[in-house]
């Protein structure tokens, strides 16, 4: 039905019917009227040689506009440059948008399945994050799956030599040196077998750095503290137990009870100034009682600072949002106050101009792109420009008025609706151009043929009009 549609529109609107059913103007159409126009003049006007010369000029501009009408319409042509543009760009500025204020980003971080109780729930809670903890044996395993690129962040505990190429960040939750001795021995003199965490993990790592500086001279060390958590004491033999724990962990308060009970006491490490030497410690205070009996007293010991730390090649933005697992927490009236100041308000007004700059140059490449088109296609309109001109001297030069022969004014009448024909040919043609690009809905190139078009159009009527009533 659109083929036979457009078999009866062609011959007489110059229109066509596309699958898609979209009405739109047929170029052969378009050439079998000027081929018409040009056989009338022809044959009615036979020596106004002006006329017939501007009917085949339009003819020949037909003719070139169906073969470059017809190269628009491949897939990859110059004339998609701008809108194509202006879709990247605005998808671009969506998607950063997207993922700078909305996005939910999945990072991997690992960390020890035993330690760190409040900073695991702290981190899977995070708003702007979601947390894909990977169970690891202890800081060191962690500090290898970061190297090998296993994961994206690891909680690694201080004492642990980190690479410098490595980012790292201090996070605020840390784990306590706990020394416990038996009852009746002295430090560091009676203190032959010690008992500590895995092997080469946190607690054992940290142990032999501080060995030295304990004045321990080559104890004997045991990796049984997980059998002392799970509330066996540990053996007579067993002189000293030194470990570096999160106190929250349920394990270190049994822990803690069975070496009571076994008759071990929680006592202060033995490095005094000593402990400056080493940058991963803070002193700290565990108040008495703090595991139900244990401490009688307070007792000064040890923080052993730790860390958040980055494989190489983690993007700047996931950077940033990983710096958030390092803050405090911030569910607090302050956090929900609005204070501003001014220098709130200079970062914020420099945002806004940051982004409405973004969007002005956005807005003012995509005009630089729809001119570099108006350029490419001056030479067509200017050649119906040109045919504009030549007809409105034709109509100019056609007097209806100061003319009393009747058969001249017959022949000026029909002279100028035939340059009104062309008029409408030509105009048809600009809008045939526009229709298929448009890039130049976007400029007055087009609209300056209408224009011209339309006013010639009007002056001829109202001298075919005066010349109607003079008759």
């Amino acid at each position: 039905m659109a083929r036979g549609l457009s078999s009866l529109l062609a011959p007489t609107t110059g229109s066509e019917v596309t699958k898609s059913g979209i009405i739109r103007l047929d170029p052969a159409a378009l050439r079998r009227t000027a081929e018409r126009q040009l056989h009338r003049i022809e044959a009615e006007l036979p020596d106004d040689k002006g006329l017939a010369e501007v009917a085949r000029l339009t003819l020949d501009a037909v003719e070139r506009a169906d073969g470059l009408i017809r190269r628009l319409r491949s897939l990859i042509t110059l004339h998609h440059l701008p809108v194509a543009f202006l879709a990247v760009a605005v998808l671009t500025v969506g998607l950063w948008a997207w993922f700078s204020f909305f996005h939910t980003s999945t990072l991997t971080l690992a960390l020890p399945d035993r330690d760190a109780q409040a900073l695991r729930a702290k981190l899977v809670g995070n708003p702007r994050l979601h947390i894909a903890p990977v169970a690891t044996a202890g800081s060191r395993e962690s500090l290898e799956k970061l190297q090998a690129g296993a994961v994206d962040l690891a909680f690694v505990q201080g004492g642990f030599p980190l690479p410098p190429e490595l980012l790292r960040r201090e996070v605020s939750s840390r784990e306590l040196v706990l020394l416990f001795v038996r009852r009746g021995l002295r430090m560091p003199q009676d203190v032959h077998t010690l008992v500590t965490s895995l092997e080469g993990q946190g607690s054992h790592t940290v142990l032999r750095q501080v060995e030295s500086a304990m004045r321990l001279v080559s104890p004997t060390i045991r990796f049984s503290w997980s059998e002392i958590a799970q509330g066996q004491p540990p053996g007579s033999d067993v002189d000293a137990v030194f470990v570096v724990k999160d106190p929250a962990d349920e394990l270190t308060l049994v822990a803690t009870q069975t070496l009571h009970a076994a008759g071990f006491e929680l006592v202060a490490p033995a490095l005094g100034a000593r402990a400056l030497r080493f940058e991963f410690f803070d002193p700290a205070v565990i108040p008495a009682k703090w595991f139900d009996e244990v401490p009688a007293t307070p007792i000064d010991t040890l923080a052993v600072k730790t860390y958040i730390v980055a494989r190489a090649g983690l993007t700047p933005r996931l950077l940033g949002q990983a710096a958030a697992l390092s803050d405090d927490d911030n569910r607090t009236f302050a956090a929900a106050a609005v204070m501003p100041s001014t220098e709130m308000t200079s970062e914020a007004l420099q945002g806004v101009d940051a982004f409405v700059g973004i969007l002005v140059n956005i807005g003012l490449a995509f005009l630089g792109l729809l001119g570099l088109e108006a350029l490419r296609w001056r030479r067509p309109f200017h050649e119906l420009n040109a045919l504009v001109s030549r007809l409105s001297l034709l109509q100019s030069q056609t007097d209806m008025l100061d003319i009393d022969d009747v058969t001249l004014r017959r022949h000026n009448r029909l002279v100028l609706g035939m340059v009104s024909d062309q008029l409408g040919l030509i105009g048809t043609l600009a809008s045939f151009y526009t229709q298929e690009n448009a890039s130049l809905l976007f400029n007055s190139v087009s609209e300056l043929v209408h224009e011209r078009c339309n006013a010639l159009k009007i002056n001829i009527q109202l001298k075919i009009l005066q010349s109607n009533v003079r008759d």
